[in-house]
C-alpha cells in the first residue's frame, strides 16, 4: 500500500487526493494546509486523514508519496522541506515546476540527490489526441516538419485588472496554462530553445505572451499564450504542425490531418480517451495517477514529465519574457 499526502486542499489538491483514495494499492493518510477555516472544514470531510499546517508536521508519518498542489510560487519551498525533513521519497508537483528556471534546477538537484520518482502535472501528455499527434509524428507522417503553431487561450482574467493578484499568484498565464502546451512542443520536438519575442499586433491582451523558438533538429515554432481571452469562454491548449507531407491540428477535444484526398478526423471519443477506471476530472488526471502509482511501486520511470522536463519548460518560459 503506497501512502500518499496531499500539500494544498485547493481544487488539484482535492482531485489528485480523490484520484489516489479511488485506486487500488494508494491511500491518502495526511494533508497539509496552512488556511486554518479549510483545516476546520477538512476534518469533517476527511475523518482518516492526518491534517497539519506546516510541511515539515508530515515527517515521521510512514508517507511513501507527497502530492504538491500549492501554487507555484511555493513550490521551491514545499519540496525542500519534503526532502530535508524526510517526509516522502517520491514526489509529485503540479505544474509549473517552479517559478524560474533557478528554482526548478534546484528542485531537481534535491530531487537526483534524494531519489525516488519526480513528477510534474503534465497531464496533457496522457489526453488521447496529443497522443495521437505524436505517434503521427513518430512515424512521418507529415514527411519532414518544417514548423509548428501553438497556443493556449482561456477567458479566465478576461474581466480582470491589468495586475491582478489572483492571475499573479498562478504565475500568470504563461506558467499557469501556456506551460502545458511548451511542455507538450518538447515532447513532440526535443528541447527549445527561445531565438526572439513573438510580434505583438495591435490590439492584444495585456498579458498575451508570445514567443519564437528553435528545436534541435532546426525546427521553429511560436507560443501565443493569454488567459483574457473573451471568446475561449472554456480554455483551450492546440497546435498545428506543419510538415512536407501534410499537417495536423490538435486541440484536446480533436485531431484533423491534412493533405491528404480529404482530411482525417479523429475526436477524443474515436480514441477510445475515457478508457479509465473511473473519471475525476479528464480523463488524463486518472491515467496520470495511475502511471504515478505505478511508478513508485514498481521502482520505474514515470511516464510522463519529471523534475527535469519541467525544468526546461521553466528555461522557455523564462526565455519568452526575457526576450519580451
Amino acid at each position: 500500500m503506497v501512502n500518499v499526502a496531499l500539500v494544498g486542499l485547493g481544487k488539484m489538491g482535492i482531485l489528485h487526493g480523490a484520484i489516489m483514495g479511488a485506486l487500488p494499492g494508494a491511500r491518502v493518510v495526511a494533508a497539509c494546509e496552512r488556511n486554518r477555516v479549510v483545516r476546520h472544514f477538512a476534518k469533517s470531510a476527511l475523518p482518516n486523514v492526518k491534517l497539519v499546517g506546516e510541511v515539515p508536521e508530515l515527517a515521521g508519518l510512514a508517507i511513501d508519496a507527497v502530492y504538491v498542489a500549492t501554487l507555484p510560487g511555493s513550490h521551491h519551498p514545499v519540496v525542500r522541506d519534503v526532502y530535508e525533513h524526510g517526509v516522502a521519497e517520491h514526489v509529485f508537483v503540479e505544474k509549473s515546476l517552479a517559478a524560474s528556471h533557478a528554482q526548478a534546477l534546484e528542485m531537481c538537484r534535491l530531487a537526483d540527490s534524494h531519489g525516488g520518482v519526480a513528477a510534474v502535472g503534465f497531464q496533457k501528455r496522457f489526453g488521447g489526441t496529443f497522443a495521437k499527434a505524436k505517434e503521427i509524428l513518430e512515424a512521418s507522417g507529415l514527411g519532414s516538419v518544417t514548423g509548428f503553431e501553438a497556443y493556449s487561450y482561456s477567458s479566465d482574467f478576461a474581466d480582470a485588472g491589468h495586475q491582478d493578484a489572483t492571475a499573479a499568484s498562478r504565475g500568470g498565464g504563461l506558467r499557469d496554462q501556456g506551460s502545458h502546451v511548451i511542455d507538450l512542443a518538447m515532447w513532440f520536438f526535443g528541447d527549445l530553445e527561445v531565438i526572439s519575442p513573438g510580434a505583438s499586433p495591435a490590439g492584444v491582451p495585456p498579458d498575451l505572451s508570445l514567443g519564437r523558438v528553435r528545436a534541435e533538429d532546426g525546427v521553429v515554432g511560436t507560443f501565443s499564450v493569454s488567459a483574457r481571452m473573451p471568446q475561449y469562454r472554456l480554455p483551450e491548449i492546440g497546435m498545428r504542425i506543419t510538415g512536407s507531407k501534410a499537417s495536423i491540428d490538435v486541440t484536446d477535444d480533436r485531431i484533423v490531418l491534412n493533405g491528404h484526398v480529404s482530411p482525417r478526423r479523429w475526436h477524443r471519443q474515436d480514441l477510445d480517451d475515457s478508457s479509465v477506471p473511473f473519471l475525476l476530472g479528464d480523463p488524463e488526471y486518472t491515467r496520470e495517477g495511475v502511471a504515478f502509482l505505478e511508478a513508485v511501486r514498481n521502482g520505474r520511470a514515470f511516464a510522463g514529465a519529471d523534475f527535469h522536463a519541467g525544468a526546461r519548460v521553466e528555461r522557455v518560459i523564462d526565455g519568452i519574457l526575457a526576450a519580451a
